[in-house]
């Protein structure tokens, strides 16, 4: 029996055939385009994920690539523009933050957080201008959008107080300084009392605060504490930034440089702490090589300025410790500055005015200085002393020592060799007020005539400014009887 053949349905174009081929061509459109959007927003949501984290890790390159990506996907999200201008602000390219700056405001995000942006952005051009009126422009338009943020904001407060830094710094207003303090102390006390204030500062505005509390607090005339706890507590937050460690050994040797008159026992208890903490900082950074060789400046700085102080002080012993504390733990044997700083301590020493000190211990405290400044002389070359002037110095302390040996010790040839010493000096410096009087004085006891010394005098006169008028006065009424 045969199978009857069955004849297939032929396509029939009628409108539910078409309408169903459409339903399921636009499923398939839809189909695409929502799994296109899904991937996008997974790019999108992984690339800034993974650039958040790279910045709080600060992995700063790694973080820059992964926003770039994120805007790639998506240009209408204002994250990845926000962190990518704060970092380049942070970094100092106000080039490449302007124009994200600028894109934001474009795209109506004006937050906060954009007008304190836009604030360090003019402030970092504020710093990098060099004429008063664009300085005065730029931090204007600093201090406007740091206001514009809203006193609840607590880096535009501690924006306004590192414009009146950068005012005191470049245009050198010194009464800025006292401004900024209050600002940065009225952030501190809305930190400490307002929970809601505290939990908007970011760890780059913390940064900032301490940043701008220490160098407010640490350029006043006196030693604030403060200031060294301010540095302390940023450089806790960023432990290899630089900045805060460098400023805060800088403090500490600002204390001793401008200790002026400090009795012994006020040095005597500073000594200890300072010595500590001068010998915990080398200890801590000089091991890595990369971060102490932006430090050692600075610390070996400040240790001499300590040790200078001591000097004034009359203090030999201690002078001597941060002094050995350069060379022996900083390791600075090679360089000429602690030479400079001993052979300037030691002529303080021998000369300087006390009761207390008998004759043979200041014929030794001379004998000692003139060994240092001998040591010296050697050491000064044109790439350490190109103009001379510590060979000048040199020359003229060694003269001095002479001169005392030949009125104390009754060695009156020796006035020959302080000459010898005076008129190098003068040879090297012909206008320096210090070596033409020392000349004059000395050729007035060899009993010369006046027109041997009398250059010398007509140069000191010249020179007779500010302080030195009233030496040149007295100076005058010795040799006025030759």
């Amino acid at each position: 029996m045969a199978i009857e053949k069955v004849e297939g349905k032929k396509f029939e174009a009628t409108p539910a055939t078409l309408i169903q081929l459409g339903s399921a061509a636009l499923l398939v459109v839809l189909a695409l385009v929502f799994g296109w959007l899904a991937f996008s927003r997974w790019r999108f949501k992984t690339n800034l994920v993974e650039g958040y984290r790279a910045h709080d890790s600060r992995n700063l390159g790694q973080a820059r690539t992964f926003l770039r990506n994120a805007m790639s996907w998506r240009e209408d999200h204002p994250g990845p523009p926000l962190l990518l201008a704060k970092m380049a602000c942070e970094a100092g390219e106000t080039g490449a933050a302007e124009p994200l700056y600028q894109k934001l405001r474009a795209m109506g995000y004006d937050r906060p957080q954009v007008r304190v942006g836009a604030g360090v952005l003019a402030l970092r051009k504020a710093l990098a201008a060099s004429d008063p009126k664009e300085i005065n422009r730029l931090v204007g338009l600093a201090m406007a959008e740091f206001k514009s943020a809203g006193a609840d904001t607590p880096e535009g407060e501690i924006g306004l107080g590192h414009c009146e830094l950068v005012l005191s710094h470049k245009l050198n207003e010194t009464t800025r300084t006292a401004t900024a303090r209050t600002i940065f102390g009225r952030v501190k006390t809305a930190l400490e009392s307002k929970e809601g204030y505290r939990r908007q500062i970011t760890r780059e505005g913390l940064l900032d605060f301490y940043a701008g509390l220490g160098k407010a607090a640490g350029s006043g005339a006196a030693y604030d504490v403060g200031a060294v706890g301010a540095y302390t507590a940023c450089a806790q937050y960023a432990a290899l930034w630089e900045v805060p460690q460098k400023s805060m050994v800088a403090v500490e040797g600002l204390r001793f440089a401008r200790w002026r008159d400090p009795s012994p026992p006020q040095l005597a208890e500073a000594k200890a702490d300072a010595l500590k903490g001068f010998l915990a900082f080398n200890n801590r950074w000089r091991p890595n090589a990369a971060v102490w060789n932006k430090l050692k400046e600075q610390w070996m700085s400040s240790v001499l300025a300590a040790s200078m102080a001591y000097a004034r002080a009359g203090m030999e012993k201690e002078f001597v410790e941060f002094l050995e504390l350069v060379t022996r733990a900083g390791g600075f044997t090679d360089r000429v500055e602690p030479y400079q700083a001993e052979a300037v301590g030691r002529s303080i020493l021998a000369l300087r005015e006390s009761e207390t000190v008998s004759a043979n211990e200041r014929s030794r405290l001379i004998a000692t200085a003139f060994a240092r400044c001998d040591t010296l002389l050697p050491r000064l070359k044109a790439e350490n002393d190109p103009k001379n002037e510590w060979r000048a110095r040199t020359l003229n302390m060694m003269g001095a020592f002479e001169a005392w040996r030949a009125a104390n010790q009754r060695q009156p040839t020796v006035n020959q060799r302080a000459l010898d010493r005076f008129n190098e000096a003068v040879k090297l410096a012909p206008d320096h007020y210090v070596y033409n009087r020392n000349a004059a004085l000395i050729l007035f006891r060899q009993k010369k005539p006046l027109s041997a010394y009398q250059q010398h005098l007509d140069k000191a006169r010249a020179a007779a400014t500010g302080d030195y008028a009233k030496d040149f006065d007295e100076l005058l009424k010795v040799v006025a009887g030759n």
